[in-house]
């Protein structure tokens, strides 16, 4: 996870390194309520002083508040939210910037609004959008996803981001990790689901599949209360041929 949070905290030093804020600007018109935490006014429409303060929160983690002078509206809409900034017009075609951006909006989802999509928005001086970019993880075909070593590991919205972060620090301590592999936690109302990409003959394997029913059980004590898992052997595109639970 320190790798994960290293790449991200690069990434948002990035993105605000551009940001050109017009704080004397902000203060003559009106944003919505607003909270400031650290010299960091955060504007709210749609929402509440909660999640702001959850946003602020996220934000100093992150050290985008870090003292000085900034200003950003966060807006709640039907499809979910969005984080708007004010940008210079040399950065609204910013492909890498824009690359950042939706990395930024996929952070945001996960850690802070609950997996609901969000737009990164970048705009004039005038909060009018020059351009956007959305992270919706119902647009990704396997979930979110966190690398650990030479593993893919990754998550549905079911799963807790927690439980995705204690499973890939055990596949780490174990040595699973040190190969490439592609793992997806899953989660239905009976068990937790633990989908492993496998070579075909595998699928066939019973001695094979008795350790799958082992590795569940080992599943079960060691991070889910002794719920239910179902551990899967798969295809590439994580289609199902092969299971067993403890």
């Amino acid at each position: 996870m320190k790798k994960i949070w290293k790449y991200f905290v690069a990434v948002v030093a990035f993105l605000f390194g551009v940001w050109e804020f017009y704080d004397n600007w902000f203060e003559d018109v009106d944003f919505g309520d607003s909270i400031r935490v650290d010299n960091t006014e955060i504007y709210y429409a749609g929402t509440d002083s909660i999640q702001a303060h959850e946003l602020a929160d996220y934000l100093k983690m992150t050290d985008f508040i870090d003292g000085n002078e900034k200003s950003v509206r966060l807006l709640k809409i039907d499809t979910g939210y969005v984080f708007q900034g004010v940008y210079t017009e040399d950065a609204w075609n910013d492909s890498t910037l824009l690359v950042s951006g939706l990395e930024f909006a996929k952070e945001m989802s996960l850690y802070v609004f609950e997996s609901s999509p969000l737009t990164f928005q970048l705009c004039d001086d005038m909060l009018e959008m020059q351009n956007q970019v959305t992270f919706d993880v119902n647009d990704e075909p396997f979930g979110w996803e966190y690398v650990f070593g030479e593993t893919e590991l990754f998550f549905t919205k079911r799963v807790d981001y927690k439980e995705a972060e204690q499973l890939g620090n055990l596949l780490t301590e174990m040595g699973y990790t040190e190969q490439p592999s592609s793992v997806q936690l899953d989660k239905s109302d009976s068990a937790y689901h633990f989908n492993q990409v496998t070579i075909e003959e595998y699928w066939y394997d019973e001695n094979y599949l008795k350790e799958v029913e082992s590795s569940a059980q080992f599943l079960s004590d060691s991070l889910f209360n002794g719920e239910r898992v179902v551990f899967a052997l798969c295809d590439d595109e994580f289609n199902v041929k092969a299971w067993a639970s403890n």
